[in-house]
């Protein structure tokens, strides 16, 4: 045991001695963090404030009495998306739950101001929500599936403007993109350098060469995958966190994601989110070792990895290719984009249904292993 935390601590030592991580995790967490810092300083310093300037609406009903109240601070203003102070961000979340922001074709809806009302409110988010579904090209048993949990859902809905939660979940994207490409450049050599020194075979041959020295990388693989993770999750979160706290944690997450029918609270959703985030680098390094082990080559591994970020970022699919688009949207990237609605397809194991969330998870860990088993065998092949 002892052997194995001397050569854990020496394979972390080697990934920082290139200095390329280490500037790397620093230019990144300075730009995340200012960024971040410059959007309650600069862009935005009004949502410094947001507890206090909501402390009047903050846990009431979206009911009735206070929809009217922000149509008639609309019509005042000249319409919702003007709407500021007290009711601004309320406003801009009954926006986003009538469709406002929404690009997909079919979802805008005109409506009169003067016709705001609680029964209006919801039946047009129902409405929406029938339609995304159709769009995902939902089954009928899957469609009874969100009723029943839609039907769990207490409404009217609890006000909580939730402003630190909602960005810190908004953030976890960028995050993860930055994340796994300095996971890819940092650790591309981590078995690749091993041919350039010619140090491979005098490895192999070793005593430890056998398991020991592999587990002990494969650790060192997933410790600094957390550690960048972690560090660009606190670059953008702690800023969020000191100005708005964890602010409305309790609140039901369709103040998140109005047209899902999750039953999980604010909290509940970011963790699960969060858990993904994390997840995800964890897969990236295991898998960035692999393909340092396979190809032997630094270059080859960091483009590799960087190729299938832009991937992820940019490459979509239609919803009608019902399990390809499915399977699509279980990535690392797609399942955490900022959405109005959490893809609400279902897989179907025997009895049992899973959510988007519930498959990436259990698919990451199915991958992590596959990996570490097939660089553990591949690795005993290559001393026969």
């Amino acid at each position: 045991m002892k052997l194995f935390v001397t050569i854990y601590l020496y394979e972390i030592k080697k990934i920082f001695k290139t200095k390329v991580p280490v500037l790397l995790c620093l230019l990144g967490f300075v730009f995340l963090f200012g960024i971040t810092m410059a959007d309650y300083l600069v862009m935005n310093p009004e949502a410094k404030y947001t507890i206090a300037i909501e402390k009047d609406i903050e846990g009431k009903e979206i009911d009735d009495t206070l929809i009217k109240k922000v149509a008639t601070e609309a019509a005042n203003a000249g319409g919702m998306t003007s709407v500021s102070g007290v009711y601004g961000n309320l406003a801009a979340y009954m926006n986003r739950a009538m469709g406002y922001y929404m690009s997909i074709e079919g979802i805008a809806r005109d409506y009169n101001i003067s016709d705001l009302s609680e029964d209006y409110f919801y039946q047009t988010r129902i409405d929406i929500i029938r339609y995304l579904q159709d769009y995902y090209y939902l089954t009928d048993v899957e469609k009874t599936y969100w009723q029943e949990k839609e039907n769990k859902i207490t409404k009217p809905f609890v006000w909580y403007s939730n402003y630190g939660i909602r960005s810190i979940r908004t953030s976890l994207f960028p995050g993860l993109a930055l994340s796994l490409v300095t996971i890819g450049i940092s650790l591309a050599g981590i078995f690749a350098s091993e041919k350039r020194q010619r140090t491979e075979a005098l490895i192999l041959s070793s005593k430890e060469g056998k398991g020991t020295i592999l587990y002990a990388k494969m650790l060192a693989t997933v410790t600094f995958s957390l550690l960048a993770a972690f560090l660009y999750y606190f670059a953008l979160s702690f800023p969020h966190i000191i100005f708005n706290g964890f602010h409305g944690i309790k609140s039901v997450c369709q103040i998140m994601i109005p047209f899902s029918s999750y039953t999980y609270s604010a909290g509940e959703y970011l963790l699960i989110l969060t858990s993904l985030y994390f997840l995800s680098a964890v897969l990236f390094g295991v898998f960035t070792a692999f393909l340092s082990k396979m190809l032997k080559n630094t270059m080859a591994v960091s483009g590799i990895i960087c190729g299938l970020v832009m991937f992820d970022l940019f490459f979509s699919l239609s919803p009608k290719l019902r399990l390809l688009s499915q399977i699509r949207y279980l990535s690392p990237l797609q399942i955490l984009v900022n959405s109005a609605m959490a893809d609400p397809r279902l897989f179907k194991i025997g009895s049992l249904f899973l959510n988007a969330y519930q498959s990436a998870g259990i698919a990451y860990i199915l991958l992590i292993i596959i990996f570490i088993i097939v660089l553990s065998f591949f690795g005993k092949k290559q001393l026969e």
